[in-house]
């Protein structure tokens, strides 16, 4: 009965190694964005800083990026501040969800067993 365990602890395993991945990842992204933002150097980011109307940066997870969105002349221009690498955030993903998927899986099973013999 060492099989079972084993599979709790590699699922496990793999669904913290992919969170690591996806926290890595994010906090990256959020790092690089202070420091671009810090630097001075990116127009739409001075005016993020300044809160002129229609300045915001926003952040996506999928791809993983933040881009900041401002008005040149009336007209929205987006600009990508920073991003990490979609394939990397695509195994962080697998790894964290098929981990849990695989943790939950084994430990509800032995109950739909003893449900379905009643």
């Amino acid at each position: 009965m060492i099989r079972r365990p084993l599979v709790l602890l590699l699922a496990s395993a793999a669904a913290l190694v992919g969170l690591v991945i996806l926290a890595v990842a994010l906090v990256g992204i959020g790092t690089r964005t202070l420091q671009a933002a810090q630097a001075g150097d990116s127009p739409c980011l001075q005016s993020y800083a300044q809160d002129l109307p229609g300045s915001h940066v926003r952040y996506t997870a999928f791809p993983p990026r933040s881009i900041c969105t401002f008005d040149v002349a009336g007209a929205p221009r987006s600009v990508v501040v920073a991003s990490a690498s979609p394939a990397a955030a695509g195994l962080g993903a697998v790894l964290a969800l098929g981990g849990i998927a695989v943790c939950a899986g084994v430990l509800l099973a032995p109950r739909l067993r003893r449900a379905d013999s009643v």
